[in-house]
């Protein structure tokens, strides 16, 4: 029988977003960068903001309500940010695992795993999710579209299911000698196209000034949905 687009008025609304410009709600968006460029401490700052309703990074006010998150560990790396929210002052109890062993990494084409991240996407209580990161929590060829794109769309169609914000990281290839040194674009993402195809949203973190190694610069590097917003 099949439908129309007029039947969508039914299961969605309009786009909103939680950060204007920046995150949108119902939307998968990548952020992506060098190693040690503060992709993961970028993300707990965004978890911060639905935690407490603090500021966003660029000083707007957060708008929604606080509640829950979810944060997806791939990268073995529950004792760094465990540390980071405990200096924070972060609810820890409010930073949700998927599996019952708060040690055990993400694997994204686990059905066992991916089971417990839906059940916790759809509670009520939990504002976004954070997978930290891609390259930890799959064992596909970065480079084959066809490893990569069903784990990348299983993950937007949850955004869209859910209609909460799903942030997900990624890492960048070496630089070679055509990239340009100003600024990130897609091509530097690690892996194939498809990677980021089905991410509305793609947030590149970089140190622009040579000069100033620690002074991070975030800036929108693709959007399907609005004008890019100033880095």
């Amino acid at each position: 029988v099949g439908s129309s687009w007029a039947d969508l008025d039914s299961v969605i609304g309009p786009i909103s977003w939680a950060w204007p410009g920046w995150l949108p709600n119902g939307f998968l968006t990548m952020i992506v960068g060098e190693q040690e460029t503060g992709k993961s401490i970028l993300a707990l700052h965004i978890v911060n903001c639905f935690l407490r309703g603090d500021p966003w990074p660029d000083g707007k006010p957060y708008g929604g309500e606080t509640g829950t998150v979810v944060w997806a560990e791939a990268e073995a790396s529950q004792a760094m940010n465990w540390d980071r929210a405990k200096r924070w002052g972060l609810p820890i109890d409010s930073i949700l695992h998927p599996l019952a062993d708060p040690l055990e990494d993400v694997q994204l084409n686990d059905k066992r795993h991916r089971t417990a991240i839906v059940a916790l996407a759809h509670r009520t209580d939990v504002r976004m999710i954070v997978i930290d990161s891609l390259s930890g929590g799959h064992q596909e060829e970065e480079k084959s579209a066809n490893g990569m794109i069903p784990t990348i769309k299983w993950l937007a169609e949850l955004a869209r299911d859910t209609g909460k914000p799903i942030i997900l990281t990624h890492h960048l290839r070496k630089r070679s000698l055509f990239d340009s040194s100003d600024a990130v674009t897609l091509d530097r993402v690690r892996g194939s196209s498809g990677i980021t195809q089905l991410a509305r949203m793609v947030w590149a973190v970089d140190a622009p000034d040579p000069k100033k190694p620690d002074c991070r610069r975030l800036s929108v590097i693709k959007s399907n949905l609005a004008a890019k917003p100033e880095a």
